[in-house]
């Protein structure tokens, strides 16, 4: 049952401690910033130094759903400053759940925090995110811009409402436009030199970056790792490699997958012919997958429940094929070629033999 209970406020479903409304308000404001922050980004950098400005007796807006607002969410956490969160709600969202979460994610005390729930007709998320901006501005009694696309959304508000606040320009960074990630460049030659003989018919999980915490992990261990990160996205393929390799564990997702099941995903292609699985996505900003993975012996992969995807073609149904191993085999691209194997839930590596498994980059050091 959730501590926290519904009140309303000027229109606005409100939860928390209401009385932080009545005090001086300050909103620290970026633009839209890449899914892959860094400590050693100027809007990062100048968001820290925005909030050592903010005075005992003043409340933090904050935000969820984007980075560039998370952050002032957990600044202000940090350095002890109240905040008035601005949660931007789905149609099908219950408050109450969504603030007891983010209390949970950022680990808040209630009393430091008053929710209001930002809704829009027009019934999108990003709808909700115009909405929560133009709030964020109108409430703030001191606006500090700090990262701003020109021509911007966040730029025209601040034109628009910020006439009669106080704005601070001292902590302005340039904004960066995110740009595509430059492509890996693999030497077959080498990778099969390495890898070829002795992992024959070995199946391999590719991981990638993660755009936010890792599974399991809370958002204040994310975000506390992002301010401490020089320039390596402190959850890279790499470090994601190494997290697996030290918890023991391949954790599953349902992304992409028939009937949400979690699955951990691999690929019986030898490392040698892989590189055509490292493509840029450019619709979701990322990589399709990253070289760096794990290999799992033939003579375990199917002992611990790893199973080949059944590829569909021309409307076939998939028969008795579970549906967490049904897999459409592609109008433009041709899927079959993965030769992709599925696990149902986690991969718990633990119960593998040293012989069993294996970590492999296919980058060469220095590369």
């Amino acid at each position: 049952m959730s501590r926290l209970r519904i009140h309303e406020w000027k229109g606005f479903e409100a939860v928390g401690n209401l009385s932080l409304i009545d005090h001086p308000k300050v909103a620290v404001l970026n633009s839209s910033q890449g899914k892959q922050p860094t400590g050693s980004k100027p809007w990062v950098s100048g968001t820290v130094r925005a909030y050592t400005a903010i005075d005992s007796d003043q409340v933090a807006i904050t935000s969820v759903g984007m980075n560039s607002w998370e952050l002032s969410c957990h600044l202000a956490q940090c350095r002890g400053v109240s905040q008035i969160c601005l949660v931007p709600l789905k149609s099908n969202n219950n408050l109450e759940e969504e603030c007891e979460e983010i209390l949970s994610q950022f680990d808040l005390e209630p009393e430091t925090v008053c929710f209001l729930g930002v809704s829009s007709q027009l019934g999108s998320v990003k709808g909700n995110w115009l909405k929560r901006d133009a709030l964020a501005i109108d409430l703030a009694d001191t606006v500090l811009p700090v990262s701003i696309r020109k021509g911007g959304k966040i730029e025209n508000l601040i034109l628009d409402l910020a006439r009669q606040k106080k704005v601070c320009t001292d902590f302005q960074a340039e904004w960066e436009k995110s740009e595509p990630r430059q492509p890996y460049y693999l030497n077959p030659e080498w990778i099969a030199e390495r890898f070829g003989r002795e992992m024959k018919g070995w199946v391999f999980h590719w991981t990638r970056a993660a755009d936010g915490p890792w599974p399991g992990e809370k958002k204040s261990n994310y975000y506390r790792d992002i301010l401490a990160s020089d320039k390596e996205y402190p959850r890279s393929a790499r470090l994601t490699l190494e997290r697996i390799l030290s918890e023991g564990k391949i954790r599953a997702s349902s992304r992409r997958i028939r009937g949400k099941s979690k699955v951990v995903a691999f690929s019986g292609l030898p490392p040698s012919e892989s590189g055509r699985l490292f493509t840029w996505r450019k619709r979701y900003a990322r990589f399709n997958a990253e070289p760096f993975g794990v290999g799992i012996h033939p003579d375990f992969a199917k002992e611990i429940g790893i199973q080949p995807v059944v590829y569909l073609r021309d409307g076939r149904s998939g028969g008795e094929a579970p549906v967490h191993l049904r897999q459409s085999a592609g109008i433009v691209g041709d899927w079959p070629r993965e030769r992709e194997s599925r696990c149902l839930g986690d991969v718990d590596l633990s119960i593998l033999p040293d012989e069993g498994y294996r970590g492999v980059t296919l980058v060469e050091a220095g590369s």
